[in-house]
């Protein structure tokens, strides 16, 4: 789908961006395009990436995380200049354009593909990603298991910000099946709007 014109257009219209998330949202918004005119299931935004898009600029994360078919994905980036280390076959990369994609696997997903979420991103620019619910659980999983005390933080900020869009029956549902339950209420405490209906003691 790309010339050699048209990437260098889509590079110009990222250096135009007026901050690093929306350069991001102008390469996934290209990515996703060319992998449905080309007859593949578009890529789907995971991990810290998705997290800065629901955080809407509170957290900013280095790469993107990505999932889905990573013949496609690796072969885009080819196509856009990118490269990657034999040592790291799963991670691209372009110092010029600042650009890091990595590929999860289909892992990543894991029983959440119903909750994938097609996210209007204005301009006529659309990300795919998992759904707010699972990347917030994603979040308290770290904190609890890993000990990643910013991940906690991470996590409440995306519940302050999305306060108003969040299914809490989803939330409470996801956390008790990762046992992450009394984590996450503990920051639902705050958000009374969201303590009308209570998961197990």
């Amino acid at each position: 789908m790309f010339d050699a014109k048209q990437i260098e257009e889509l590079y110009s219209r990222m250096e135009a961006a007026e901050n690093d998330a929306e350069r991001k949202i102008i390469f996934l918004d290209a990515m996703r395009r060319t992998a449905e005119a080309e007859g593949h299931s578009p890529p789907v935004l995971v991990g810290g990436s998705a997290a800065e898009l629901y955080s809407m600029g509170g957290y900013a994360s280095l790469d993107m995380d990505l999932t889905g078919d990573e013949e496609y994905i690796a072969g885009f980036a080819r196509r856009m200049g990118l490269e990657s280390d034999p040592s790291h076959p799963n991670i691209f990369f372009s110092r010029e354009h600042r650009l890091i994609l990595d590929l999860r696997g289909k892992m990543d997903i894991d029983g959440a593909t119903g909750r994938i979420k097609v996210l209007d991103m204005g301009g006529g620019r659309t990300v795919v990603a998992v759904s707010l619910e699972d990347i917030i659980i994603d979040r308290l999983v770290g904190y609890k298991r890993g000990g990643h005390a910013p991940s906690r933080h991470i996590a409440a900020l995306l519940i302050r910000v999305n306060a108003d869009e969040l299914d809490a029956d989803l939330l409470r549902q996801l956390a008790t099946g990762e046992d992450v339950f009394a984590e996450l209420e503990e920051i639902l405490d705050q958000y009374p709007g969201l303590q009308e209906t209570r998961g197990p003691s």
